[in-house]
Parts: C-alpha cells; sequence; structure tokens
C-alpha cells in the first residue's frame, strides 16, 4: 500500500512538471520559462528525494518488524527444544542411602531421567579426610570413581561403596561432580555437583524403628526362651 502511495506521488511530481513546463512555454518567453523551469524542477527533485527517504524508511521499519518475528519464531523453536529435551535427557543422581533391612548406608548412582546417559565420569572435588568405608578405604581410592561408566540405563541404579558403621562419618562432607552426555557424539557434557553432608544423620541410629530383620530375630528368641522354660 505504501509502495503504491509512493509511486503514485512521484508520477505525479513528474506529470506536474511536464506540464507546467508545456504550460509556461506557451505563455512566457524562453527566459522566463527557463527559469521557472528550473525552480519547477527543484520542486520534483525535492519531492524526489522525500518519496526515496521515506519509501526507505518505511522499508527499514518493514525489515526490523520481519527482523523480530524471526527472532521471535527462533525464541519459540529454542523453547520448544528445550522442552523436548527435557523429555528424552537423561538426569544422572550421585547419593546415599541405607540399605532396605539395616542402617548400614552407601553410595549409589542412578539415572532417574528418561534417556540413556553416556560417558559418566566422576570428578571428586571434597573427599573424606578419614577412610569411611569398608576395609579401610576413602572414596578416592574406589576403581568405580576413577573409572567411566559407559552408558547407564533410563532408571539404572549402581550401589558401591558401603560406609563403615564402626567411622565417625558424620563428621565428613563429600562433594563429586557428574559429568555425562545425551548422546555419544555430544561435544559438551551435563554437570552437576552434589553435596553430601552426614552430619544430619548424627543421633538417628537411636530412634529408628528396627527392621523386619531385627523383629524376626527377636521372635525368634523368645519363642526359644518359651520353649526352653
Amino acid at each position: 500500500m505504501l509502495r503504491k502511495y509512493i509511486a503514485g506521488l512521484v508520477i505525479a511530481a513528474v506529470i506536474a512538471y511536464v506540464v507546467s513546463t508545456i504550460a509556461l512555454v506557451s505563455v512566457y518567453s524562453n527566459a522566463v520559462v527557463s527559469t521557472m523551469a528550473s525552480v519547477a524542477l527543484v520542486v520534483v527533485t525535492a519531492a524526489l528525494v522525500y518519496a526515496t527517504f521515506t519509501y526507505s524508511e518505511a522499508a527499514s521499519r518493514q525489515a526490523e518488524a520481519m527482523n523480530r518475528q524471526a527472532k521471535a519464531q527462533e525464541e519459540q523453536k529454542e523453547a520448544i527444544d528445550r522442552q523436548v529435551a527435557a523429555l528424552t535427557d537423561p538426569v544422572v543422581f550421585f547419593g546415599e542411602e541405607e540399605f532396605e533391612t539395616s542402617t548400614i548406608s552407601q553410595f549409589f548412582v542412578q539415572n532417574v531421567g528418561p534417556g540413556i546417559a553416556y560417558d559418566i565420569n566422576f570428578i571428586l572435588i571434597r573427599d573424606s579426610e578419614i577412610p569411611i568405608l569398608t576395609q579401610n578405604l576413602k572414596l578416592s581410592d574406589l576403581a568405580f570413581i576413577n573409572t567411566p561408566i559407559k552408558t547407564l540405563a533410563p532408571g539404572q541404579k549402581i550401589p558401591f561403596g558401603v560406609l563403615d558403621p564402626r567411622t565417625n562419618f558424620y563428621d565428613e562432607t563429600i562433594e563429586v561432580e557428574v559429568n555425562y552426555k545425551n548422546k555419544p557424539e555430544a561435544e559438551e557434557p551435563f554437570r552437576q555437583r552434589f553435596l553430601i553432608d552426614f552430619t544430619y544423620q548424627k543421633g538417628m541410629a537411636q530412634v529408628r524403628p528396627p527392621s523386619i530383620a531385627d523383629n524376626i530375630k527377636k521372635i525368634a528368641e523368645n519363642v526359644k526362651k518359651v520353649a526352653d522354660s
């Protein structure tokens, strides 16, 4: 619409210039006609310059609008890609838990995401100051920590590193960084840090309910006492 308006303005200016020149020739002398034609040419030129500037400004605004639209579409595409990745990427978790039948704890690594994790590496940022694992070992002594895992399936869990209950590991803090990829050819891995502070477990052993194995043992002992009496 704007292009048609500007084109019409330019055509009208040119026609006006031609018509005015012809009219001046028929009425005035050549000198007067030449002067007035020059003035008319200046006016037409100014009109053309104004039309060109107006068109350039309008084209610039249109280009900016198109760029904004393209940027918005790109941002929308990136948001969709992030949503799709959240539904397909692996999520590797490093933690510590108790055995189901006792109060003994162990370390574990698990893929809690929907996708396969590749090339899982562990970087031990902070180890315990004393050996807190069975066989008088630290976390850094385990081959599991020092050896990358090639793949970890969704939901797959690998327990390792049993904590020695005879040690005072409640005063220890461990920090581990886990690096992994969502595809073998990925250049940049995911990086997550896990801080494990055992301080919160102090005194919990006394308030935990007895396990099923403990209850069965007590029942067996009571039955034996009744049988012996």
